[in-house]
């Protein structure tokens, strides 16, 4: 636990890292929330409109089956 705590303090003293640090937290909280209060359900609805509404389909989606 000290050498966290050290690693840590060590962390601090670069405001890039600190930087870095808040925006991947950022990132992370976004993924959750959106994980959490978009339905699974609406979410394939969302991903699949492209073929009914003609947005762009990503290359990279995986097949449906």
């Amino acid at each position: 636990m000290n050498a966290l705590r050290k690693n840590f303090q060590e962390i601090l003293r670069y405001p890039s890292a600190v930087a870095g640090l808040v925006i991947i937290l950022f990132m992370i909280f976004v993924a959750a929330y959106a994980l959490v209060t978009i339905p699974y359900q609406e979410a394939i609805r969302l991903w699949r409109a492209g073929r009914i509404s003609g947005m762009p389909i990503p290359n990279t989606r995986p097949p449906h089956g």
